[in-house]
């Protein structure tokens, strides 16, 4: 591939530096030395960043998280009733809420969850602001 021959180009054009300064006597010597203290820093960086997850664990945190909504619907009062009375909840309104109490969920997500257990839901809110927007 054209990548692989550059990179076969400048490996060999190094080499030849390298072969043509010892033999001048120059020293690289401190070049080396800071390209293992960036190929250093370079490794640990990568083994700070988290591994990806496979599709079942993906799976599992998704379903904590549908979880994790469920029951802060059922512990806030105020919500739980607007449910079984089947008065609708302010979409971006409750991701907010959620938000704050630190369940994290994207708004499809939100929707495919409220939609699957028939809870209802509106968006007028969004698109007032929205009708505000233009108009201004």
């Amino acid at each position: 591939s054209p990548l692989k021959d550059r990179l076969v180009g400048i490996t060999a054009s190094q080499e030849s530096t390298a072969s043509s300064a010892a033999g001048s006597g120059i020293s690289f010597g401190s070049q080396s030395s800071s390209t293992n203290e960036f190929e250093t820093a370079f490794a640990s960086g990568e083994e700070e960043e988290e591994e990806p997850i496979s599709a079942t664990q993906a799976a599992v945190r998704e379903k904590d998280k549908e979880e994790q909504v469920r029951q802060y619907l059922h512990l806030n009062p105020e919500l739980y009733q607007k449910i079984l009375l089947y008065e609708p909840i302010e979409l971006a309104g409750l991701q907010a809420e959620l938000k704050q109490n630190g369940i994290k969920m994207p708004m499809g997500k939100l929707l495919d969850f409220l939609d699957t257990h028939c809870i209802t839901f509106t968006t007028a809110g969004a698109r007032k602001e929205k009708l505000e927007e233009i108009g201004r």
